[in-house]
């Protein structure tokens, strides 16, 4: 072989090299910047995923919780996940961090960019502290304590519906029943509606209940890594979210339809019911606008919260 073909070669074989090189460069700027963070060995790109997929991402925490205290770092694929234990320091972490930047979501469209972009967790600056100044009465102690008559009701619900099928001898899967019961509570105290997610009455609500068990039971288990879509675990893993995000806008696989189309059912279905409840309340509406207005922020365009 000539001189001039075996540099050719080379020249080749270092394309792939360099490529390579190039995409660790992140991953080994992200390991030195938190290395003093302890936490468990991680590989580049798979991070610790194995042994998360392995044992389950609940008991995975739980033994790096045992082993490296109350603070630690786990790498989900390509991205480094700074985990906190310790209750007292989360409150004092997401009361002052007020810009904070949540990682490793795959982006599909403008609408799910809008809505990952603007939830209450991954707001930032004055959109997270309007948010946050709205919700935060909900969660004081007397808001919650006016909504315990409407969670014990949907607790005795359920236990009514668990004597019905113990009865009949039936096998039951305890944690879909209490995902039914949550989404009865968030329906009577969040919208005032009856969700009859335990019991099958054929009305408005019983089907939109439905279709909201349905969605939520599908968004969870599509949007898991060991099961979902295949584009969840290569958004993970590569370093390249852009074109992980290009491919699956235009090739999606079935988890990842399924995943979509039950989000898109979830806000439907909620979007529905706020509007429904502003039908219904209009004179809160007001009295809650003007009692605001002089401490709130200017009004802004309506922030998406599902």
């Amino acid at each position: 072989m000539a001189l001039a073909d075996l540099l050719q070669v080379s020249h080749l074989a270092l394309i792939p090299l360099l490529c390579l090189v190039w995409a660790l460069v992140p991953w080994v700027h992200k390991a030195w910047r938190y290395r003093n963070i302890p936490g468990p060995f991680a590989l580049p790109f798979l991070g610790n995923l194995p042994g998360i997929v392995k044992m389950g991402l609940h008991e995975y925490m739980m033994q790096c919780r045992k082993k490296y205290g109350k603070v630690f770092k786990v790498w989900m694929g390509n991205s480094v996940l700074l985990v906190c234990a310790d209750p007292e320091v989360c409150r004092r972490v997401n009361y002052k961090m007020i810009n904070r930047q949540i990682g490793g979501q795959l982006r599909l469209d403008d609408q799910d960019d809008v809505i990952n972009n603007q939830g209450l967790v991954v707001a930032k600056g004055e959109k997270w502290r309007t948010l946050r100044l709205a919700w935060q009465p909900a969660f004081q102690s007397g808001s919650l304590e006016g909504y315990s008559d409407l969670m014990d009701s949907c607790a005795k619900e359920l236990a009514e519906h668990l004597a019905d099928l113990g009865q009949g001898g039936q096998e039951v899967e305890m944690w879909r029943e209490l995902g039914r019961m949550t989404l009865a509570v968030v329906g009577s105290t969040a919208f005032g509606v009856d969700f009859h997610t335990l019991h099958a009455p054929t009305n408005e609500a019983a089907q939109e209940g439905s279709a909201l068990i349905k969605a939520c039971q599908t968004v969870f288990a599509a949007s898991s890594l060991a099961k979902g879509s295949i584009y969840l675990l290569l958004n993970a893993v590569l370093p390249f979210p852009k074109f992980v995000g290009w491919m699956a806008r235009h090739f999606p696989d079935h988890r990842l339809t399924q995943l979509l189309q039950s989000r898109r059912t979830i806000r439907a279905v909620s979007a529905k019911l706020i509007a429904d409840w502003r039908s219904a309340n209009p004179v809160n509406i007001t009295a809650n606008a003007t009692a605001a207005a002089p401490a709130g922020p200017p009004a802004a365009k309506e922030t998406p919260l599902i």
